[in-house]
């Protein structure tokens, strides 16, 4: 028979047995949502797991909570499949708003059927839509034009264009009917886009050209055909030149360093769109110290389809940060502290990358930068980390403020006093401090 009488162990520790902290349940669902991938495992957690876990913390949020997070995470960090899920979570509150929202959270044309795959995986594949899911689809059909809703209907998806509004019955403006009459039809709609003319059987070079001259492909779209382009021959200049006008807003930066892996003749001018993205973030001004955790858990690919680990998305901030701050010294740790890393843009994520892999000594790389600054006086000190660390924080360097960056979805992170801030997620606009939820800071 098993001892009862054995002492409880409360303490909250990190899966590395660090000193940790838990959360109030609206602020974990917003620390979960900025750093998670939907249904992609992490180190530490299964992907099903996390969502299991997301699921449970919209049970106990109010409705506000769990809308602004999803409007949040879709529109601020650009992060989609988590937005919905959130959404169709959303569904099981009873709140007169849903409609209004779910056509809120949707911003791109394959959503709304993404949307109701999502809404079929909670409640079964027979579950009727939702009230406020079904009308709130239905108004955002009416937000795509004929290209978007064209480009974004794809004959590999189980839920087609026409699926979706047979669903949800969206009604038409006099100036649409024709256009809803086509997709009723099941008739091919008029979006020229590089996966229409390929799967025509137009030749990859000719497409990719013509399109690049046209400017009609996209900044994401550009950045994942480099290597298709470099294998079809296309011109250097057509693509040097899409790479120079592209608008990156959409964009997250990590992506940048992925494609510098596929097509490493174009890093120069990855580099250069890399920079001018970053300047145009709204980050911190002043000199800075900044962080960056190369630990073993931070060596784990974003996604199962992906090349890239969080240690890259994080030095990706780390760059975009540097390239605001008028004095910054940039440090990486695991079980060592690795730095000063000298450069910037691309070869700065490209130097941490190469950096030695090994434990989460958080605690002893602050210790020790603390000693090597000793007398400075940061204005920022900016930890990048998936928080999961062996020891304990016991002291910092001097800095006017404090930020621990968290990029994974875990439910613990570590133990930090009322003099820092957190906030969540991999995203540039995480360093917009100046504009920073108050729900996203440290909380006791």
């Amino acid at each position: 028979m098993a001892r009862t009488n054995t002492r409880v162990n409360t303490k909250t520790v990190t899966h590395e047995s660090g000193a940790g902290r838990s959360f109030r349940s609206d602020i974990e669902l917003k620390r979960t949502a900025a750093t998670c991938l939907l249904f992609e495992p992490t180190f530490y957690e299964r992907g099903n797991d996390i969502a299991d876990r997301l699921a449970s913390l919209a049970s106990k949020v109010k409705f506000k909570d769990l809308a602004d997070t999803a409007l949040w995470t879709r529109k601020g960090l650009n992060l989609r499949h988590v937005s919905l899920y959130l959404a169709v979570l959303a569904m099981q509150k009873d709140n007169g708003s849903k409609r209004a929202f779910v056509g809120d959270v949707i911003q791109r044309a394959d959503e709304m059927a993404e949307m109701i795959a999502l809404y079929w995986k909670v409640n079964g594949k027979d579950a009727p839509l939702a009230g406020g899911l079904k009308k709130g689809i239905a108004d955002a059909f009416g937000k795509f034009d004929e290209y978007q809703l064209g480009k974004w209907d794809s004959r590999n998806s189980a839920i087609r264009l026409r699926d979706v509004m047979f669903l949800t019955h969206p009604k038409p403006s006099k100036d649409r009917e024709d256009l809803y009459n086509r997709i009723a039809e099941g008739k091919t709609l008029r979006a020229d886009t590089w996966e229409k003319r390929l799967s025509a059987g137009q030749d990859k070079g000719v497409a990719f050209s013509s399109l690049l001259a046209e400017n009609k492909l996209g900044a994401m779209a550009l950045l994942r055909n480099l290597r298709n382009m470099v294998q079809s021959n296309v011109d250097r200049q057509l693509i040097l030149d899409a790479l120079s006008k592209a608008k990156w807003d959409r964009v997250l930066p990590y992506r940048f360093a992925s494609a510098v892996k596929h097509a490493p003749e174009f890093g120069d001018a990855l580099d250069k769109a890399f920079i001018k993205s970053a300047k145009a973030a709204k980050s911190p001004s002043g000199n800075g110290l900044i962080l960056v955790d190369v630990s073993g858990s931070m060596d784990w690919n974003m996604s199962e389809k992906s090349d890239i680990g969080r240690v890259e998305a994080a030095a990706t901030l780390a760059a975009i940060a540097k390239e605001s701050m008028d004095d910054t010294l940039v440090y990486a740790f695991e079980n060592s502290l690795h730095g000063p890393y000298l450069g910037r843009g691309l070869k700065l994520v490209q130097d941490i990358d190469a950096t030695p892999r090994g434990g989460t000594r958080l605690g002893g790389a602050l210790r020790e930068l603390a000693s090597k600054h000793r007398g400075t006086k940061f204005d920022y000190l900016i930890v990048i980390t998936d928080e999961q660390a062996h020891d304990s924080i016991t002291s910092t360097p001097d800095a006017k403020t404090k930020v621990m960056v968290n990029v994974a979805p875990y439910k613990k992170g570590v133990a930090i006093g009322n003099d820092w801030l957190r906030v969540n997620g991999w995203s540039e606009k995480i360093l917009d401090f100046l504009k920073v939820d108050e729900d996203l800071l440290n909380e006791i």
